[in-house]
């Protein structure tokens, strides 16, 4: 699950799209008689995501003259669906950015550009390593990361003094992070720990928090070739009652995810993301600390 919410390194990136030929296929890069190269660009950003993406293509097209990127917002769930039609009409766009998740997806369509290929060795030794794993298919580079997120615990300063807690000192292990939850609940009648349980955006959400809970307590969500689920094992049974204790208590309300963000709410596993909307006004006192792991269990969080 990849909701870019903050902006990363977008001149290299429009600069990458120069390079590419409709991502090795279709309507390549094209130059008018003034000598201007124009770049079409896919994205699915709206309100102030698109409004911030924007205002960097200005300024990217008013400081290379020779060069025009054009930009296309297309819908989140249709996404996909449209780069597939594309493909079949050989309209697709020199660029589209999208989530890490669509890799495989975008990889069938084949006619995906071997970024190795077109970038310098430099840019490409400067990726983190994990996310040009992710980026890769069977050897070939076919993305590079705008920016990455991943999952820790949030907690509200606030509310953690006023259910007697010291706000310097978040949870390390999930047996602290229950008994937290529950004096911020029974203090302050405040949910205590949010987890996204409801699957209105098709489980994305729910799938994708759960994911770090499980290799935490030393599981795996699927084989290793991808073929079926791997979760039904003691370290499965482990992360899944660990989710069920926060609901069963009452410390994390079942199908009502969003509190946290409002403020209504104790603390959260929440994404990266937050500190950047958060950043210019934030809604409270706030902190971040790593997720708390399970008795003998290892650090982990999700990367998109």
């Amino acid at each position: 699950m990849l909701k870019l919410k903050k902006f990363g390194a977008i001149s290299m990136m429009l600069a990458a799209a120069l390079s590419l030929t409709a991502c090795g296929g279709g309507t390549s890069s094209t130059s008018n008689t003034q000598g201007k190269t124009t770049v079409s660009v896919w994205h699915y950003w709206d309100g102030a995501n698109a409004d911030a993406f924007d205002k960097k293509v200005k300024a990217f097209n008013a400081s290379h003259k020779n060069i025009e990127i054009k930009t296309t917002n297309v819908p989140n769930a249709d996404f996909l669906t449209k780069l597939r039609a594309s493909a079949t009409s050989n309209t697709l766009p020199d660029m589209a950015i999208g989530d890490l998740i669509w890799m495989p997806q975008m990889a069938q369509i084949g006619k995906s550009a071997d970024l190795k290929k077109l970038l310098k060795p430099e840019v490409i030794d400067n990726i983190n390593p994990a996310l040009k794993n992710f980026g890769s298919i069977d050897g070939h580079l076919v993305s590079v990361p705008m920016s990455a997120n991943n999952l820790a615990y949030m907690y509200n300063r606030t509310v953690f003094k006023k259910a007697g807690l010291d706000p310097d000192k978040p949870p390390k292990t999930w047996d602290e992070l229950k008994q937290m939850a529950k004096q911020i609940k029974d203090k302050t009648g405040l949910p205590g720990y949010d987890l996204p349980t409801e699957a209105g955006d098709s489980g994305e959400a729910l799938t994708w928090n759960f994911q770090v809970n499980l290799w935490q307590a030393g599981g795996e969500f699927l084989k290793k070739d991808n073929s079926a689920a791997a979760f039904n094992t003691p370290a499965g049974k482990k992360a899944a009652n660990f989710w069920m204790d926060l609901i069963k208590s009452g410390v994390s309300p079942y199908a009502g995810w969003g509190k946290f963000e409002k403020g209504q709410g104790g603390s959260a596993q929440e994404g990266s993301w937050m500190v950047g909307i958060w950043a210019a006004d934030p809604p409270f006192d706030f902190a971040a600390a790593p997720l708390p792991t399970p008795e003998g269990g290892k650090p982990s969080t999700n990367l998109g």
